[in-house]
């Protein structure tokens, strides 16, 4: 293709000069940075003769106009200052920035037009013809259309100004720039000047809703007695994780909670209608021949019959809602694995019955109204009004109190100033003549309402703010983040309703791409029109200005040769990885090929002018013109002077360019299948560097740290002087450490001045008393003195590894650091709760939603190492080959349905409507039950075909970082499959598609591993294990460490032999933990509540009714007054409950838990309770617990009178049989 012939030039010079709004659709390598480069530099060269700019800025006339420089300097201000362009990540706005920068300091530094096209021509450089044509457009005006020279001595002079200006252009990122607009607007925003924002990648404020619950909880739900009373009752029905969640999801979309306000009881014709179903439903199912589907229909006979009668007792609507949310997969007419039997047993009910169990959205609103507004009206009532007065305090008073604004929060809060301050806004819209947008298919509901407020006129004689947005609807892959590419889609077809704009708006579309060879461009507009739909018309197909041949596309499949047999998901991970070592080895180590760009170069020169004749046709092909030139410089890479007339290009010399590490990207879809590839590659000796990993708070060095800071803070805290004393901070093997803290305790060896026993090893001496002084420190210096301290405390080469290229335990030692700093800028009173919480971060490995950090990737463009990243994390990079390691995980999100767990909320209202208009489908537990929205089921299909939408625009984007090589490794294991439409292509021919696509199958076995370089020799072995051996042979000469319970009797005969005091209660065990729990909680109630105790008892899992009996049996006899227990607690003050302890005392360790202390007369009184009858003579365990809790009460009252008592909640004179209590 030649440079003249590019489809979109016309497009290109659009984008650039309009005077209008503008949304340009820029397909993947077509220069998107390149055009929004040039069209903000358009608008600061062009500000004094753009429509209404002077009216609204008058000072800008004076840009070129006049002879005095400070005057132009002021005109340069602002013009400057009026524009903003927003960027996706702060690297992007640093590389906008740098690019401007260049632009205005070439024009300020070149004395005449013609140093100007010299200096971009020289030495080699790509020309720049829109950039010349801005400046010969402004040069023409200047000049009268005649003197160039003479007017572009103007233009020097304007474009020395705003060079001199420029680092005050704001070139950020959407969340600096509300930032911006709310620190301007403290006190209308209501947040403190003290206030931290947060910044990109910084994932400590990952849990600012965790914090804000923990906040409002403390310093609101605890010391407003009407709502602790509120929440106290609460409790019996809900759990506090269960409230957690609900409070998270809330404060993330508090459309929930005006939602729940519109709820009303279900119509009583309705609900008898739904019962009856059941009823009838369950009489069809019960006689079933499959057992699970006859217990199923007897229940829910049962059920239905209980509650038609109301019997007393009876079966609940909670039970009915929780049965039939347990079975919503299989028992209604649209469920996934409803049988036939089930089927057909609904469509014989009668029509107005069997309608209830066409779907679950149509029978559970009604069971759920019944059980929330009727059965737990009271709890439901006190729990919406808990939810009201929390997002009131969180939208008033949330940030003031924890200090810090989160990403969300910024968005929100700056949109909200905006549309409810009418001032504000008139004030941020005065500032503004042009709004540029970067990557504007990424941006998320509550972003486009502040860009909306931004650009919306307040009143018809405000001015227009010219928007600007570039962005590419195939390359949205963030709505885990919150974007929607059907809001971007809306909020441009709709933009000037909702701007109320004057001027007209443009829909440009740029297709043609620079970076890829016309093989790649081949599969991508084949795959992705055909296969995978996502292209919707011709003018979105990639037109590949490079025109020279390359290798097609490879799809490596990788699959069990036995199809009865699966690989399992590790093991075609592990063979993947090899097949992806093969892959980079054959890619280093081929034949030099020839210049690929050169030989671009010829062909293009070749067909150069609209009348060129074919290559060697003999006739004279006439000069180009100086635009062709200039053209033909830029888009054939600079690398061949373009030919005079007649001349045939001479293909110019090639030196051999073998392949590169640095050449090489290689693109997982997960961090797992990251830490599966990244081990394999460096075995195999391959330089690497990546990023997208989230394994930070894996890393030693991280783990380490933390534990150093956590023991400089906490003497207390054993676990982390143990792990600094074990690190490579200290370097004492176990045994050294046994022996030290048995001479100097834990808590005084670091902040005490306690003699360190002669046998440790003076370097570790050294290090403790370096920690010591480290200590000190803590307590008179400055933070980021003391952070210094540490900085040189740190033995950094023991972390340091020789195959790390990039210093990355360096970097996460600095990221720790200043993150640590910055908690302790924003919260100096609380730093050991902040690290804490960090280190946990590190102990929930296990969990399935684990937050382990985003681990450090620092790119260093000069190493040549192959770059190995998620593909989110590549978006905007390119590579000459690109190899798709997670190519089967990106086909299956196309295919499978997301799994739908736990906690939902998924937004249903197109973005562009105002925030009280939107809705939000949810569903969240509730104490018994899942509380549901209405048309959830309907949400989840709908969000389940967006998930599959993006998972093919996520496969665009991997296969369109390819510049000459694209591999695409399909590796298919037990759990994993692909689209129908690609199960054909392993027994197909090799070519594929037309020739498009190359098809092999990978090699099963294990990969070539190559010596890695040296590394240091380990010491001897025999004097290894002899050191060891010796160690060991201390540690076992050293006393143990028993850890006892004070309830457990002396060690006189074999544990097993200690048992229950005998009672004639069934399930004692049990039968205790309902009465501790029933106390814990409503220990101060004027009478004992069945309701609360049935709800403890549904909690255990597999509880026996006759426990609960029992239960219901004590606590009656506890609160009808017979035992004086209840008027002592009246009479008296609840210190604690539940109050754990550990006491080191006669030579061991004991741990417990005092149900209850109260003061009484006092007198500090510790109390047990015990479900038996009192004791003429306590049992030896019984007289031990009451040593050790007494003695733990003198240490814990110190100075205090204490005593412990057994409170006996079963008395012996009034005792009866569990069969004789009452229902």
């Amino acid at each position: 293709m030649t440079p003249t012939s590019i489809p979109d030039a016309d497009q290109r010079r659009t984008a650039v000069t309009t005077p209008h709004h503008a949304f340009v659709w820029a397909s993947a390598g077509t220069g998107k940075t390149h055009t929004l480069t040039l069209r903000a530099l358009y608008l600061l060269l062009n500000a004094p003769f753009l429509p209404g700019a002077l009216e609204q800025f008058p000072e800008i006339g004076y840009l070129y106009a006049s002879p005095d420089r400070r005057v132009r300097l002021k005109a340069a201000r602002a013009a400057v200052r009026s524009l903003v362009l927003t960027t996706f990540t702060r690297k992007a706005a640093a590389e906008m920035q740098t690019r401007l920068y260049g632009y205005l300091d070439l024009l300020a530094s070149s004395a005449t037009r013609t140093d100007l096209k010299a200096a971009l021509c020289a030495g080699g450089k790509h020309g720049d013809p829109l950039l010349e044509e801005i400046c010969d457009d402004l040069c023409a005006r200047f000049g009268g259309g005649a003197d160039a020279e003479a007017g572009y001595t103007l233009l020097r002079q304007g474009a020395e100004a705003l060079g001199e200006l420029a680092c005050e252009l704001q070139i950020s990122t959407i969340h600096s720039l509300a930032a911006s607009i709310l620190k301007r607007h403290p006190l209308e925003a209501r947040i403190p000047i003290t206030a931290r924002f947060a910044e990109e990648n910084e994932d400590d404020y990952g849990d600012l809703d965790d914090a804000l619950i923990r906040r409002w909880w403390q310093t609101e739900a605890l010391s407003d007695p009407d709502l602790e009373e509120g929440l106290d009752k609460l409790l019996a029905q809900v759990s506090p994780y269960q409230i957690r969640e609900w409070l998270k999801k809330v404060y993330h979309y508090p459309e929930i909670a005006g939602q729940l306000e519109l709820w009303t009881c279900p119509d009583p014709a309705d609900v008898q209608l739904a019962l009856a179903a059941c009823a009838d439903l369950g009489k069809e199912l019960r006689g079933n021949a499959g057992k699970r589907i006859a217990s199923n229909g007897e229940r829910l006979l049962e059920l239905a019959s209980a509650l038609q009668t109301r019997e007393k007792r009876a079966p609940s609507w909670s039970d009915l809602c929780r049965f039939l949310y347990e079975n919503r997969s299989n028992l209604f007419l649209d469920a996934v694995h409803a049988s036939k039997a089930v089927k057909c047993a609904i469509q014989q009910l009668d029509r107005h019955l069997s309608a209830y169990f066409e779907s679950f959205e149509r029978i559970y609103p009604v069971a759920l109204g019944m059980c929330l507004l009727e059965q737990l009206g009271q709890e439901w009532s006190i729990w919406r009004r808990v939810l009201a007065r929390f997002l009131a305090w969180a939208k008033t008073s949330g940030v003031g109190a924890l200090g810090v604004v989160g990403f969300d929060e910024m968005i929100r809060l700056a949109g909200d100033l905006l549309e409810q301050q009418p001032k504000v806004k008139h004030a941020e819209r005065g500032r503004l003549r042009a709004l540029l947008v970067d990557e504007f298919q990424d941006t998320d509901p509550d972003q486009l309402r502040l860009i909306t407020a931004l650009l919306r006129k307040a009143h018809s004689g405000d001015h227009e703010i010219l928007g600007f947005f570039v962005g590419d609807r195939k390359q949205s892959i963030y709505r885990f983040r919150g974007a929607d590419v059907d809001s971007t889609t809306s909020f441009s077809a709709n933009y000037r309703a909702l701007t109320d704009c004057c001027l007209p708006v443009e829909n440009l579309f740029l297709a043609a791409t620079f970076r890829s060879l016309p093989t790649v461009t081949g599969l991508v507009n084949r795959l992705f029109s055909s296969e995978l739909p996502l292209i919707r018309d011709d003018q979105e197909n990639l037109s590949p200005v490079r025109g020279e041949n390359g290798e097609p596309p490879e799809w490596v499949w990788i699959q069990s040769e036995d199809a009865s047999k699966p690989l399992t998901a590790g093991r075609a991970r592990a063979l993947a990885s090899a097949e992806t070592v093969r892959l980079i080895d054959q890619f280093v180590t081929r034949p030099v090929e020839e210049n690929l760009e050169a030989q671009a170069s010829v062909e293009a020169l070749v067909a150069l002018g609209p009348q060129a004749s074919p290559l060697g046709s003999g006739r004279k092909r006439r000069a180009p013109s100086p635009a062709q030139m200039t053209m033909f410089s830029l888009w054939t890479g600079g690398d061949t002077p373009c030919p005079s007339a007649g001349e045939t290009p001479a293909l110019p010399a090639t030196p051999p360019r073998p392949g590169k590490y640095s050449d090489i990207l290689v693109l997982v879809r997960s961090g797992r299948e990251l830490d599966a590839l990244l081990p394999t590659l460096q075995e195999a000796g391959i330089p690497v560097v990546s990023s997208g990993a989230r394994t930070l708070y894996r890393q030693p060095e991280v783990s380490d740290i933390l534990n150093l800071l956590i023991a400089l803070h906490n003497p207390l805290d054993t676990v982390a002087v143990g792990a600094v004393l074990r690190s490579p901070l200290v370097q004492l093997c176990d045994p050294d450490i046994h022996q030290l803290i048995k001479t100097v305790p834990p808590s005084r060896l670091i902040h005490e001045a306690d003699p360190l026993p002669h046998f440790l090893p003076e370097p570790a001496r050294m290090r403790i008393e370096s920690l010591r002084r480290l200590a000190l420190l803590r307590r008179s210096s400055s933070v980021s003195s003391w952070l210094m301290e540490i900085r040189e405390f740190l033995p950094l080469p023991a972390y340091t590894d020789s195959f790390d290229l990039e210093g990355r335990s360096y970097a996460r030692i600095n990221r720790l650091l200043d993150a640590f700093l910055a908690e302790m800028k924003a919260n100096p009173t609380a730093p050991l709760a902040w690290l804490l919480r960090q280190r946990a971060r590190a102990s929930e490995v296990g969990r399935y939603d684990a937050d382990l950090g985003e681990d450090v990737g620092v790119s260093d463009e000069g190493l040549d190492a192959v770059r190995v990243m998620t593909i989110h994390k590549a978006k905007g990079l390119e590579a000459r080959y690109v190899i798709v390691y997670g190519w089967g995980s990106v086909l299956q999100e196309t295919l499978a349905a997301s799994n739908h767990r736990g906690s939902i909320a998924i937004r249903t209202e197109p973005s562009c409507a105002s925030r009280d208009s939107r809705r939000v489908e949810f569903s969240l537990p509730w104490g018994p039950v899942v509380v549901t929205s209405e048309h959830l089921q309907a949400a989840i299909r709908e969000e389940e075909l967006h998930l599959r939408a993006e998972a093919i625009r996520l496969a665009y984007v991997a296969t369109t970082r390819a510049r000459d090589q694209l591999s695409l490794i399909c590796a298919l294991s037990r759990h994993l499959q692909v689209p129908a439409q690609f199960q054909t292509l392993p027994a197909g021919p090799a070519s594929a598609w037309d020739g498009a696509l190359q098809v092999r199958s990978g090699a099963i076995g294990t990969p070539e591993v190559r010596p890695r370089p040296s590394a240091p020799a380990l010491p001897d072995r025999e004097t290894y294990l002899a050191h060891w051996r010796a160690q060991y042979e201390r540690l076992k000469n050293l006393p143990d460490f028993p850890l006892a319970r004070p309830s457990e009797a002396a060690e006189q005969h074999p544990q097993s032999e200690i048992r229950n005091p005998q009672t004639a209660i069934p399930n004692p065990v049990i039968v205790g933990q309902l009465v501790h729990r029933y106390l814990e909680r409503w220990l101060q109630e004027d009478a004992f509540e069945p309701d609360k105790l049935i709800a403890l008892w549904k909690r255990l899992d597999r509880a026996p009714e006759n426990a609960l009996r029992s239960a219901q049996g004590l606590l009656e006899l506890f609160y009808c007054g017979h035992l004086p227990y209840r008027e002592r607690v009246r009479m008296s003050r609840i210190v604690a409950r539940e109050l754990p302890f550990y006491m080191a005392a006669e030579g061991k360790y004991w741990n417990g838990v005092i149900d209850l202390v109260i003061e009484e007369n006092g007198e500090i009184v510790g109390v047990d309770y015990k479900t038996s009858a009192e004791k003429e003579q306590l049992p030896e365990s019984y007289e031990q617990q009451e040593a050790v809790y007494s003695e733990a009460l003198k240490r814990l009252f110190p100075g205090k009178t204490v005593k412990f008592e057994f409170w006996w909640v079963c008395d012996s004179t009034s005792f009866y049989e569990p069969d004789k209590l009452t229902n």
